[in-house]
């Protein structure tokens, strides 16, 4: 509405434009110059907000998101700034509360959901993150464009089941992921390594596990998946190069490591 308002709208497009290097003390500059010629202006308070995070700030980053009204365009912008440093925080409660009430509301989108449902998988309130993910497989059905996601949904609402002890929700779950994108590596091991650890199916879960290999050859969780795979059927000599094959790939990784020394 003024000179000082199109300064600061200036300030904020200059300071995007030279934000690849978050710590730059121009562009942290220019967002602060910004909020001051401008306090009405929140998109510039919420990248003023994400700037200080970067450097440490993160009281004062709180406390500038704080501020943006939740009438505001950039209100959701706010909150999942907000919700990404208290969870790096590890303030992970006061970030699930946010999180939670972001989801619940009617504007509510699908990486709110997910949000949600990945907090509580790292709260490890599994069974609650099952849940959660159900709503996102719910939304996702309803929404055309979303279809080559649903998959992946399906995975981690079966995921957190298996981790909350429930097999028996988890694993036609995880069947599902499968039936919908046969070819995603990551859910053919995921379903062939939970069946094989449970000693389920053990031909078919390791075809699984095979095929993924073959879909992706240089993932050493997945190769890994496989020498322990020929471990558990008790065929040490395919194991044993599989799993220095994932060693090698990965060799700071315990579990891989295990598996190996196993």
């Amino acid at each position: 509405l003024d000179a000082a308002g199109g300064i600061a709208a200036l300030f904020v497009r200059v300071a995007e434009a030279i934000q690849a290097d978050p710590r730059s003390p121009v562009a942290i500059t220019l967002a602060r110059l910004a909020t001051y010629l401008d306090p009405t202006n929140d998109g510039a308070s919420v990248m003023l907000a994400r700037l200080l995070a970067t450097v440490g700030q993160t009281d004062s980053a709180l406390q500038l998101l704080g501020k943006v009204p939740v009438t505001s365009p950039y209100s959701p912008a706010a909150i999942d700034t907000r919700v990404a440093i208290l969870t790096e925080l590890e303030r992970r409660d006061e970030a699930l509360a946010l999180a939670t009430a972001k989801s619940g509301g009617p504007d509510a989108t699908l990486a709110d959901i997910v949000r949600t449902g990945d907090l509580l998988v790292a709260l490890e309130r599994y069974a609650a993150a099952a849940t959660v993910y159900g709503r996102a497989i719910a939304m996702a059905e309803r929404a055309p464009d979303m279809a080559d996601r649903i998959w992946s949904l399906w995975m981690l609402k079966g995921g957190a089941h298996e981790r909350a002890g429930q097999w028996a929700e988890a694993r036609p779950a995880l069947e599902q992921a499968v039936a919908l994108s046969p070819l995603q590596p990551v859910a053919l091991n995921y379903l062939g390594y939970a069946q094989l650890e449970r000693r389920e199916n053990v031909k078919a879960a390791m075809a699984l596990i095979e095929r993924a290999s073959q879909l992706k050859p240089d993932d050493p969780a997945i190769t890994d998946s496989l020498g322990w795979a020929h471990y558990l059927v008790g065929d040490v000599a395919k194991a044993i190069p599989v799993l220095e094959r994932a060693v090698q790939g990965q060799p700071g990784d315990p579990t891989i490591n295990e598996h190996l020394g196993d």
